[in-house]
């Protein structure tokens, strides 16, 4: 499996979860927004790195893949257990960062 493939897979997923587990009954809330970020955030940065292969600019490569590690790390942190309140806090600490 290619990288670029992973990323389109990546894409279609929250594109799924965004059309067909948020309705009326289940709105999107704090932890969704968290995860959900942090999620495609992971995802573009791949598509970026997949690019910048693809074309062969290996030394910018690095630049991504320190927060798409971080990344990654935060979103396995965050599912790995009391998902709610990790979620929230990192959605508030985030949010203040920015």
């Amino acid at each position: 499996m290619s990288l670029e493939s992973s990323v389109e897979d990546a894409f279609n997923i929250r594109d799924y979860i965004m059309d067909n587990v948020f309705d009326d009954n289940r709105p999107f809330d704090i932890v969704d927004t968290a995860i959900i970020s942090l999620f495609n955030s992971i995802a573009s940065k791949a598509e970026a790195i997949s690019i910048l292969n693809k074309n062969k600019k290996f030394s910018e490569i690095g630049l991504i893949l320190r927060p798409f590690l971080e990344q990654y790390l935060y979103l396995e942190f965050i599912l790995e257990k009391n998902t709610n309140k990790r979620a929230q806090a990192y959605f508030i600490t985030n949010d203040m960062v920015h």
